[in-house]
């Protein structure tokens, strides 16, 4: 009987011995400088004193793989809701070559052994200024490099959001929504104020420099707002910086429409699916659920029914026939610049219209 009893307890010890060291834990900053990492390198590595470093890539050579853990910025936040911080660090690896590759990671701790959960790229030598996490949001703010930039000097602000799935960062950016407003950018200007609205929010380019050149190929004056339609979220301002000056944020990652008259905030476009225009002769395709009218510069409008609508995945074909005419425009999801304006539409547009052939671009209504 005794013995069973010691053997019991025996049992009992060493499974709560086992929880206590497998059991989560607060994860630090001094953690994450002797954590191991995956990744970043074709294997997992651990850092000492918060840095790595690998074998040479052939014997006798000095190049070899190198990650540093920086210093700063940092946060601590629990990410999964296990009641335990998880700290959000960023490293620098250096493959060999010039660049200098920097990664966000999440690192987790369980029993004392602290590990990455997660890691994203941030880019070759970007400058890191901010990592902040709010309502499990983790925002990083950096300074990348423009279409124009020397490698030694990037330009670019960017601001990029995540959140944390076992395993993974995903990036908030990557789905969006269609805005309609006036940009203006400048020396410490990037602002989007949309259209209807007195909502007005600094403005962070995640388009790879897109978006500002689309900007300064139409502005003919400094500080001139121009529309644009662009897909991106809106985000709460940090603390800091000039972004702070406002209640909120727009992360912008793609444009889909660009223009210098300023007219698109008031054109009529909620019964809108698209519409198609082009020049020599000026002409317009407007596209309704309901109906299809065409117009051009000196002819009367030519109505037609409720048009057939075929989408596939970068291209829309509309259909339509009329009492004496028939009409067959395909929409290609491809940047189109107007040939005298200079304005920028999402579609191509290829219309037939009875023996006629029509070229221009195509914008999206509100309808679609």
């Amino acid at each position: 009987m005794a013995h069973r009893f010691c053997e019991s307890a025996l049992s009992l010890w060493m499974a709560t011995l086992l929880c206590s060291c497998t059991s989560a834990t607060d994860a630090t900053f001094e953690q994450a400088a002797s954590a191991s990492y995956e990744g970043i390198l074709d294997d997992s590595f651990t850092l000492v004193a918060g840095r790595f470093e690998g074998e040479a890539y052939e014997e006798d050579a000095a190049s070899r793989p190198v990650v540093q853990l920086l210093p700063e910025p940092s946060a601590l936040y629990d990410l999964d809701g296990d009641g335990f911080n998880e700290a959000i660090v960023a490293l620098v690896a250096n493959f060999g070559g010039s660049g200098a590759y920097v990664y966000l990671a999440i690192v987790d701790a369980e029993g004392g052994i602290a590990k990455s959960a997660a890691v994203t790229s941030l880019g070759d030598r970007v400058q890191l200024t901010s990592i902040t996490v709010q309502n499990g949001v983790i925002a990083a703010d950096f300074t990348g490099h423009g279409p124009n930039d020397p490698m030694c000097c990037p330009s670019l602000e960017h601001h990029r959001e995540w959140v944390y799935e076992p395993g993974s960062l995903v990036n908030t950016a990557e789905s969006g929504t269609r805005f309609r407003g006036h940009v203006v950018l400048g020396h410490e200007v990037r602002t989007f104020t949309e259209c209807d609205s007195e909502r007005k929010g600094w403005l962070f380019d995640q388009t790879a420099g897109d978006l500002g050149n689309v900007y300064e190929a139409l502005s003919t004056e400094q500080y001139q707002p121009l529309f644009f339609e662009v897909i991106g979220t809106w985000q709460p301002a940090p603390d800091s910086g000039f972004a702070a000056d406002f209640d909120e944020t727009i992360s912008v990652t793609e444009v889909r429409r660009a223009e210098r008259e300023g007219f698109g905030c008031r054109e009529k476009l909620a019964d809108v699916v698209f519409q198609a225009r082009g020049n020599e002769p000026s002409w317009r395709l407007e596209v309704q659920d309901s109906k299809l009218v065409f117009t051009a510069m000196g002819s009367e409008p030519i109505s037609f029914g409720a048009p057939e609508m075929e989408e596939l995945t970068d291209e829309v074909s509309v259909v339509a026939t009329g009492p004496e005419s028939s009409v067959k425009v395909v929409l290609t999801e491809t940047r189109c610049t107007d040939s005298m304006s200079g304005a920028v539409f999402a579609f191509t547009a290829n219309m037939q219209l009875n023996d006629s052939n029509y070229a221009g671009c195509a914008l999206e209504g509100l309808a679609r």
